[in-house]
C-alpha cells in the first residue's frame, strides 16, 4: 500500500523577481563526476542565504552503483536516475559518498530545494509531462539556475519530516518526510513540495539530489 500525503488543493512555490536578474552560481565537479552548483536564491537585489552546493542532476545509476555497489532501480541505464529508494537508502548514500570523498554530503531541506526550483514555473502555465518512463538526468528540464529534473524526471527525498499541520486531509505518516518535485507520472510539470512519503517507501518515481556542505568531514 502506497503510504502517501498530499496536499491537493494548495501548491506553493518559490518566486523572488524576474528571471533575467537571476545569478546563476559558480560550479565544480566531484571526483565522482557529479556536477555541484552554489546554491542560493540570488538576484541583483538579494544575496544568496545558503552557504551549500546542490548537484546539478538527480543521482545518477552509475554514481550510486560505484559507491554502494548495487542498483535498486527498476528500470537500469548508466545515466538514468536511481530510483528505488527508501529515505534510510539515500542517506547511506550521503555517507558512504562523504567518507568516499571526506567531504559532507546530505539530502537537502526543503527550503533548498526551494531555491534550485526558482522560476520552475513556465510563462503561460505549466507545460504536460511527455514521457511515460524515467530518462536520462541531463536530458530532463533545465531551469535558469542551471538545475535539471527539479520538476520532472523523479520525486526527490529531502531531508525535512513532513509536517503533518501542513495536511489539508486526515491522512497521516508515522515519520514521513518530504518529498519534493514532479515524476514522469505526474500530468504537469509542476516545482513540488506538498507531498511526504514514509521513510520505507519506494517507488519507481523516486530518486534524490545532493548537498554538499562547503566544509570537508575533517573540519566539521
Amino acid at each position: 500500500m502506497i503510504r502517501c500525503i498530499s496536499i491537493t488543493s494548495v501548491i506553493f512555490f518559490c518566486f523572488i523577481g524576474n528571471s533575467a536578474d537571476l545569478i546563476r552560481g559558480e560550479s565544480f565537479t566531484n571526483s565522482l563526476g557529479i556536477v555541484m552548483i552554489k546554491l542560493g536564491c540570488a538576484t541583483k537585489q538579494k544575496s544568496a542565504p545558503f552557504d551549500v552546493w546542490l548537484s546539478k542532476y538527480e543521482v545518477r545509476q552509475n554514481e550510486w552503483l560505484k559507491i554502494m555497489g548495487n542498483n535498486p532501480s527498476y528500470r537500469c541505464g548508466a545515466d538514468l536516475p536511481v530510483e528505488g529508494i527508501t529515505y534510510s537508502n539515500a542517506v547511506e548514500f550521503c555517507k558512504k559518498l562523504s567518507e568516499f570523498e571526506n567531504r559532507f554530503y546530505r539530502l537537502p531541506t526543503t527550503n533548498e530545494w526551494l531555491c534550485a526550483a526558482v522560476y520552475a514555473k513556465a510563462v503561460g502555465g505549466y507545460p504536460p509531462m511527455t514521457g511515460t518512463n524515467t530518462i536520462p538526468v541531463d536530458q530532463a528540464t533545465s531551469n535558469p539556475l542551471g538545475f535539471c529534473g527539479v520538476n520532472d524526471n523523479v520525486l526527490e527525498w529531502c531531508s525535512d519530516v513532513w509536517d503533518p499541520h501542513l495536511v489539508l486531509r486526515e491522512q497521516r505518516v508515522s515519520g514521513g518526510r518530504v518529498v519534493a518535485g514532479s515524476s514522469f507520472l505526474d500530468a504537469y510539470k509542476l516545482a513540488r513540495f506538498d507531498r511526504g512519503f514514509s521513510e520505507d517507501y519506494r517507488a519507481n518515481f523516486l530518486g534524490m539530489r545532493l548537498v554538499l556542505e562547503s566544509k570537508p568531514v575533517a573540519d566539521r
